[in-house]
């Protein structure tokens, strides 16, 4: 059974994820920052991570580059609720957001709020990149 770390601010997010994944067979802790979820991390392995990019104390790249340099392999699915919507600028910001959180070593991007179904098939391609030797 994979076990996933979700960091994200959001705790309604946190806990509807959390279930989402839960109900599908996998095992998941979930951090409320990227404090907390680096601490987490460094106690715990774990075999992917889900991790918000705005977040209060350490936003989402800082954690994205501290994972990696703690355990390079891991994969990491980048997400966003940032509201871009009221900026005329909002698809060259979104591009520029994840783009740089790719830039920073995620496996994989995604606008919040996404398709269950979608999420899950990503979650299923990183761990079985990640369970290849």
């Amino acid at each position: 059974m994979a076990h996933i770390l979700i960091i994200d601010d959001d705790e309604s997010f946190r806990a509807s994820t959390s279930d989402l994944l839960e109900a599908v067979g996998y095992a998941v802790a979930t951090a409320k920052d990227g404090d907390d979820g680096i601490r987490q991390f460094t106690q715990t392995p774990f075999d992917l991570v889900i991790c918000d990019l705005f977040m209060p104390t350490k936003d989402g790249l800082e954690t994205i580059n501290d994972i990696l340099r703690i355990a390079p392999a891991t994969p990491i699915i980048s997400i966003t609720g940032y509201d871009l919507k009221s900026s005329a600028d909002a698809p060259e910001l979104e591009s520029s957001f994840l783009g740089a959180a790719q830039a920073f070593g995620a496996a994989h991007t995604l606008m919040k709020p996404f398709d269950p179904d979608e999420f899950l098939g990503i979650v299923r391609r990183c761990l079985e990149v990640m369970a290849k030797p």
